[in-house]
């Protein structure tokens, strides 16, 4: 009977220790997104305000492109 409450007690544990890292991995995920929809739309403002060669231009809307995906998917998961 003794291990079969020392086993609870431990699964108890593992279930607390996942819902605090659920809950930190939550916090870095909205983070993420926040973050990478910042670069975003500040690549999109450089664009704006400044003359790029068609290979720039066409690779800095790649990756506006790419980090609002990024923040898009990211900001669904929570």
């Amino acid at each position: 009977m003794l291990a079969l409450e020392h086993v609870r007690d431990d699964v108890e544990a593992v279930i607390s220790d996942c819902k605090k890292s659920s809950r930190d991995e939550e916090s870095r995920i909205v983070d993420d997104a926040r973050e990478a929809r910042y670069y975003a739309e500040f690549l999109e403002r450089l664009m704006k305000e400044n003359s790029f060669n068609a290979g720039d231009r066409q690779t800095l809307e790649l990756v506006i492109f790419w980090l609002t995906g990024i923040a898009k998917r990211k900001e669904e998961l929570p």
